[in-house]
């Protein structure tokens, strides 16, 4: 496995585990990664979507979170929670 293909999916990982509702120290453990690596994926991720509509790394996989930020998935769920 090349670096890229290592990277892409770090990326992914990271992505799909914050969509499934883990914390970022959760992720960082599971993955054997960083708290900083994590949150560095998590920010390329949204300001990627934020330039362009879609993150390119999701899209280049058909990854289904390609153009949902992963701060906007935690704002809708903290709401939810306000409202129950």
């Amino acid at each position: 496995m090349d670096s890229a293909t290592s990277t892409v999916e770090c990326h992914l990982d990271t992505i799909n585990n914050c969509f499934e509702g883990s914390s970022m120290a959760k992720i960082a453990k599971k993955l054997d990664r960083s708290a900083a690596t994590v949150h560095a994926q998590i920010h390329s991720h949204d300001e990627s979507i934020e330039k362009t509509g879609y993150c390119a790394e999701c899209r280049r996989v058909k990854e289904t979170h390609e153009a949902t930020k992963v701060t906007d998935r935690q704002i809708v769920e903290k709401t939810a929670l306000q409202h129950s």
